[in-house]
């Protein structure tokens, strides 16, 4: 655990002037650690890549300066946006909240487009390669995922299931890296929205890709929905409140929900569970056959082809 001392220092780093309370933001843990000091209420986290640390920092001014809130970077005196692996943002007022209610998640959906929209127009960052963008290439997915189908404890419907979606994801690859791409936030669920009421307070934690937009909206529906049991129509409204889709990406939905969920099952992949690999994967494989159960309801419904092209 930090200890006094070193958040002192931080504090001090980042100019936020006398550390007064602090705050674990996940009890147990140093991962977030909202700070009340001389000047005000920040947050301290470590992160996972400093490299990363100038793409948030734009897009936090960009998404702020089009009106929606997002956790500034506060920079040290001489511009550095780190100190040994942490940083230093904004605290913004929001509550948290576990299961969204059906306006909530809808108002996350809304706020999802204007979010997109705003970083639409942001240069490709050049971000660097790991496991974690390797999780997203449909290839290295498709090729990689099979390792999980055998050998791994998993009951036979389970591993037919992986085995199901690895070859309906690997026959449209080529068509998700046709999409057009841009800088998204590649893991959005429940626990990276604040909220005020039933309105969108910020979406924070921002975890940085290069990716089209159907890429991050099935990554919110899959844990806004999906994971939570919704059924396919509920899905698609959703997903049509996020923005106009074209033709190709309104095709590709049922597709890039299947690839997320194929994503979440090979995450050990990249991460080690902290758990037993069977009872890891039991609720990420259930979200893979909940999505393959829904697939042909999604690429048989009239909703999903009922918009004109806005591309």
């Amino acid at each position: 655990m930090i200890s006094d001392e070193e958040i002192q220092r931080l504090a001090a780093d980042f100019g936020l002037g006398q550390a007064l309370e602090v705050c674990r933001l996940v009890p147990g843990t140093d991962r977030a650690i909202r700070l009340t000091t001389s000047s005000g209420m920040f947050v301290l986290k470590r992160a996972h890549d400093v490299r990363h640390l100038p793409v948030l920092a734009e897009a936090a001014e960009v998404l702020t300066d089009r009106g929606l809130p997002h956790p500034r970077l506060r920079l040290g005196p001489t511009g550095q946006v780190a100190s040994d692996g942490w940083f230093a943002q904004e605290y913004l007022q929001g509550d948290a909240v576990a299961s969204p209610t059906l306006a909530q998640t809808a108002a996350a959906m809304r706020y999802l487009g204007g979010f997109l929209a705003a970083l639409s127009h942001l240069p490709n960052p050049g971000l660097p390669i790991s496991v974690w963008v390797e999780l997203t290439d449909p290839i290295w997915l498709v090729e990689n995922a099979l390792q999980l189908a055998s050998g791994r404890g998993l009951a036979a419907e389970q591993s037919d299931a992986i085995e199901a979606a690895t070859e309906l994801v690997a026959e449209r690859a080529e068509q998700f890296k046709c999409l057009p791409q841009q800088l998204v936030h590649g893991d959005i669920g429940p626990d990276q929205f604040l909220w005020a009421g039933a309105d969108v307070a910020s979406l924070v934690d921002f975890t940085p890709f290069w990716e089209s937009a159907l890429f991050a909206v099935a990554g919110a529906l899959y844990w806004f929905d999906i994971r939570r049991g919704a059924d396919a129509a509920v899905v698609i409204d959703h997903f049509s409140l996020v923005r106009r889709w074209s033709t190709a990406e309104r095709q590709l939905l049922p597709y890039a929900l299947l690839r997320e969920a194929l994503r979440r099952v090979a995450t050990p992949l990249a991460k080690p569970p902290p758990t037993d690999l069977a009872d890891y994967l039991a609720p990420r494989v259930a979200g893979l056959q909940a999505t393959l159960a829904m697939l042909t309801q999604l690429t048989t419904s009239d909703s999903l082809g009922s918009q004109p092209d806005d591309m």
